[in-house]
């Protein structure tokens, strides 16, 4: 190939309204190529878009009965965002846990400086979902089975996936 391992052959790909090679109608709840945190809970999609997970950093939820947690951290560069993938925007990365453990629903906050707590044991918790320090120091949250994609992408597969912060 002709270029470097490292640069992005699609710049600003994920700033397009119409993103090329997809023919099929568009679901326009949110922009074609925000990118979104989704899967499935049982048989019901939902997404949490990129926007309000990095302005809330956690959000517990409950989809389908089931206790949820989804996190946000900065730290990832979008592959498909400047002509340098290193020198891209930070959308950060997002992951999505069940927030229960040993039948105790735990709702979680994190302060200004990133430390993820939860309220009923005053553990912390890192990113990761692991428990690193009190009561449930050990613990590891049930990692739901979800990925960062394009809404397009996503709502391409699942047209009645529930949206996170939408009405």
């Amino acid at each position: 190939f002709g270029r470097s391992y490292g640069t992005n052959p699609y710049v600003n790909y994920d700033q397009s309204t119409d993103p090329f090679l997809f023919a099929s109608p568009l679901d326009r709840r949110l922009p074609a190529t925000e990118h979104v945190l989704a899967g499935f809970i049982g048989s019901t999609g939902v997404a949490y878009p990129f926007p309000v997970l990095r302005a809330e950093k956690v959000i517990n939820d409950v989809v389908n009965d089931v206790p949820l947690l989804a996190l946000w951290q900065s730290g990832s560069a979008s592959a498909l965002g400047g002509a340098i993938i290193d020198e891209a925007e930070d959308i950060g990365w997002a992951a999505l846990y069940r927030r229960e453990i040993n039948e105790q629903v735990l709702t979680f906050t994190i302060d200004d400086v990133g430390v993820i707590r939860d309220q009923e044991t005053g553990t912390l918790w890192n990113p990761f979902g692991e428990a690193i320090d009190g009561e449930l120091v050990g613990t590891q949250l049930e990692r739901m089975i979800a990925a960062p994609h394009f809404w397009f992408a996503w709502a391409a597969f699942d047209v009645e996936t529930i949206i996170y912060g939408s009405d």
